[in-house]
């Protein structure tokens, strides 16, 4: 399959997931609380409380969660407070991301039979169509751990310092989005040391380490 092929097959799936994205849009907030504590840290965020709870009298620490997705929430606070609807039409863009990581992803272990089969039914799967369109970080950590996962089985054999810095920041950005990236990390690792690079697994090892080390003291107190 030629690049332009791909690039093709990669921007038709990445439209049919805004499009299912669309029709399924549901403007409700999710009965999960979990949607409303991001959009009050976000706006923490945004107003200069840092990582903070802001609908009480006073701002009150929140260590619950790590700030990557609501730092990413904040931005739509920069351009319109509290819009609900701005902020699930974030989580139908990693969506829109997600599917052609996932065809990507499987065709590099699989066919491309399969990679279709798989993408079509991640694109239909009404689990993940459901947490598309709502603000929780589910749908933003898978895209950025499949992106991880796509990069690592690429370049598991590189010893270019620039390919292994993006594999760790890839990592690093799955675990501040949600804590569970920390398994991204471990995979990263683990594979090195399955090839026996153990110079290498212990470097992306301690770089990774040193990266969440700030958010691991700072939520030691939740």
């Amino acid at each position: 399959m030629t690049v332009d092929q791909t690039n093709r097959i990669l921007l038709i799936l990445f439209a049919a997931s805004i499009a299912v994205g669309w029709i399924c849009f549901d403007e409700r907030l999710s009965r999960l609380g979990d949607n409303a504590e991001f959009i009050v840290i976000s706006k923490g965020l945004a107003t200069g409380h840092g990582m903070s709870f802001v609908h009480g009298p006073e701002p009150e620490p929140a260590r619950k969660f790590p700030p990557g997705y609501p730092a990413i929430l904040a931005v739509t606070q920069l351009f319109t407070t509290n819009n609900v609807n701005l902020m699930k039409s974030i989580s139908v863009f990693f969506f829109a991301l997600l599917i052609p990581l996932t065809w990507l992803v499987v065709r590099e272990i699989d066919d491309e039979l399969t990679a279709y089969i798989v993408a079509v039914a991640s694109l239909l799967s009404p689990h993940l169509i459901e947490f598309s369109h709502q603000v929780l970080s589910e749908v933003p950590y898978a895209a950025v751990s499949m992106a991880g996962i796509l990069y690592l089985i690429r370049w598991r054999s590189t010893t270019d310092i620039r390919s292994l810095a993006i594999l760790v920041c890839l990592a690093v950005a799955a675990y501040y989005i949600r804590t569970i990236g920390l398994t991204v990390i471990g995979a990263l690792v683990c594979t090195q040391f399955l090839d026996r690079r153990f110079k290498i697994g212990f470097l992306v090892g301690t770089a990774a380490a040193i990266l969440i080390l700030p958010w691991v003291l700072h939520s030691s107190a939740y």
